[in-house]
């Protein structure tokens, strides 16, 4: 039988959930759908915005505390920004790295 939690390196959230503009050093709150397991502080996760089913990179986040729940199948946890890109290196890291859109 094969695992039922998912290995992360992007913590994808959908646009809303998170106020903006962004300010990084403050701890933010995620709830996510599905047993996931991020990289925990001090090695870095992305942060990654979801507008109109289209990533948007946002930066580096830091993955301070996560819990998964087996019941609910769900993990949530709590975050910092710890780098937020420039306009220019989002717009080059949403042309490169960004999945192709979903219908």
């Amino acid at each position: 039988m094969g695992s039922m939690i998912e290995i992360n390196d992007t913590l994808k959230l959908p646009e809303g959930v998170i106020p903006e503009p962004f300010t990084e050093n403050i701890e933010y709150r995620f709830k996510r759908q599905d047993r996931r397991l991020y990289h925990l502080h001090p090695v870095r996760v992305f942060f990654v915005i979801e507008r109109n089913k289209q990533w948007d990179y946002i930066g580096h986040a830091l993955i301070l505390s996560q819990t998964i729940n087996a019941i609910d199948n769900t993990t949530e946890g709590v975050f910092i920004i710890d780098k937020l890109y420039t306009d220019e290196h989002r717009q080059l890291m949403n042309r490169y790295e960004s999945p192709p859109k979903k219908d």
